[in-house]
């Protein structure tokens, strides 16, 4: 009796675990914005600019936009994804993070889900 129990117990906490997962990325996303920057293990997004502007950024014109009303969120994977380098500069995207920021400019977010709004 004490096997039946324990294996409904943990057959429960891992049906909750997954369903906690899915439910964390339901909601809004962290950010709705362009894609600015790739690398294997990052993703830049920016809120605030255009497509145009996405695909010329560089970093020294992110910071000149950081005194207008610009959200630039960097998110890095972990866990969830092996590599976010099939993405593309110019890409519109919808992004959830799955943990809080980091104490850092751009603030530094795990990356949990993502979804490309807009395709070329």
């Amino acid at each position: 009796m004490k096997k039946v129990t324990l294996s409904i117990a943990i057959l429960l906490t891992v049906l909750s675990a997954c369903s906690q997962d899915e439910k964390e990325f339901t909601g809004s996303p962290t950010i709705e914005g362009y894609v600015v920057k790739v690398t294997a293990n990052d993703l830049l997004v920016v809120n605030g600019i255009t497509k145009d502007q996405a695909v010329s950024m560089n970093w020294k014109e992110i910071d000149r936009y950081i005194e207008k009303e610009i959200e630039v969120i960097s998110f890095y994977t972990k866990g969830f994804f092996d590599s976010v380098s099939e993405y593309e500069k110019g890409q519109k995207v919808k992004v959830w993070g799955a943990s809080g920021a980091g104490e850092s400019y751009p603030p530094k977010i795990k990356l949990g889900k993502i979804e490309v709004v807009e395709k070329d």
